[in-house]
């Protein structure tokens, strides 16, 4: 996705965050940690930039399939709307790979191969590792579209974790 250093801040507050606003109020959580953030601008700005506030306000909302395309929403400056795209769609997959909340996944891998990319999922349950993948194929369309190809999930069992 040719990410640079500078994206990783705004990516890490994004997932941070918008966990936070899952926490409060499920159904609605993706526009809620969109206000969060607005609401907390100030406080913000003592560790991101400006635009980094932006990447991570917008790259929260579209975490969320509801949301839609990034790179269709007019409302995003045009300057950041292709890496709001990149930031949602690694975070979408992310996120899939931990909807159940309970550590089903405990590790990945990503092999960038000539027609697809693979990601192979670990974990001690494989039944539960195996429903977070179902979700992931459904979340990562976006980040397929970027990338140009498919992507594709697999497990791979388990891994012993680290301490």
């Amino acid at each position: 996705m040719n990410l640079n250093e500078n994206l990783l801040k705004p990516l890490i507050f994004a997932s941070a965050l918008h966990d936070i606003g899952y926490k409060v109020n499920k159904p609605n959580y993706h526009t809620l940690t969109l206000t969060i953030i607005e609401q907390n601008e100030p406080s913000l700005r003592k560790t991101l930039t400006p635009s980094d506030i932006e990447l991570t306000k917008w790259t929260a909302l579209h975490h969320s399939l509801r949301a839609g395309d990034p790179r269709k929403n007019l409302q995003i400056p045009e300057n950041i709307r292709e890496n709001v795209a990149k930031l949602s769609a690694i975070l979408r997959i992310a996120d899939a790979l931990d909807t159940f909340r309970k550590l089903y996944v405990n590790g990945l891998t990503v092999s960038h191969q000539k027609n697809k990319i693979l990601i192979t999922v670990y974990g001690d349950y494989e039944g539960g590792c195996r429903a977070e993948i179902r979700r992931a194929y459904r979340r990562a369309k976006l980040a397929s579209q970027i990338l140009g190809k498919p992507i594709k999930f697999t497990y791979g069992g388990w891994t012993p974790r680290k301490h």
